[in-house]
């Protein structure tokens, strides 16, 4: 199934960065600093009450840094051909929330193809974000890391899945994970690590890509 660029690039930025869905569409080119692999999250988009997305500062009020890992560099380099000042951005190069990406994607429709859950909800776009963090854990990043990475302001939500600077915190994680093959699988097994080179074009994949 062939869906819109911008909703590809935008699941690969979730799920590869663990940011919440307006800190994504946020991000700016100058957030981005490829030299040290560290994106810088400044601010988030959220609505109005009046169907407007605006900017404003983030959930906790402060920038912090999360890594960029291997797997999101290409989606990194296939943005930048956009000539955009954001990093995600719509279809018409604005920003985007939800219901837009859902669209894109034909979300409905293809998201038990991607992950299934026993009990609760389908899958959301939240979602991704657990996962992400919950990845970090697994590698056996400390809680103290993951909750600067996440932005979290209580250590309490981020156990739910030591001191030290966000950008100390930040590259510690970029270490630990970058290279590592994702653990995530679509169905019939095939590990989504396979699927990222073909991204943009999934009939060559043959299976569902990010």
């Amino acid at each position: 199934t062939a869906f819109h660029p911008f909703g590809q690039r935008a699941l690969a930025g979730l799920a590869f960065t663990g940011l919440r869905l307006g800190e994504l569409v946020g991000l700016r080119w100058e957030d981005v600093d490829g030299q040290r692999g560290l994106l810088t999250v400044r601010r988030t988009f959220s609505p109005d009450g009046h169907g407007r997305l605006v900017e404003r500062s983030t959930k906790s009020g402060k920038s912090r840094q999360v890594p960029i890992i291997e797997e999101l560099m290409p989606w990194l380099d296939a943005a930048r051909t956009t000539g955009h000042e954001h990093v995600f951005t719509g279809k018409l190069g604005g920003p985007f929330d939800s219901g837009n990406l859902a669209r894109a994607l034909r979300w409905h429709a293809i998201r038990d193809q991607i992950a299934t859950f026993a009990e609760g909800p389908p899958l959301r776009f939240h979602d991704l974000r657990h996962t992400f963090l919950s990845r970090l854990a697994r590698h056996g990043i400390a809680p103290a890391h993951i909750q600067r990475v996440a932005g979290h302001a209580s250590i309490t939500t981020t156990e739910r899945y030591t001191h030290l600077s966000g950008t100390e915190a930040a590259l510690t994680v970029r270490a630990a994970v970058i290279g590592a093959n994702r653990e995530v699988t679509f169905r019939g097994g095939e590990s989504a690590a396979n699927t990222g080179a073909n991204a943009e074009n999934p009939r060559k994949s043959g299976g569902l890509s990010l």
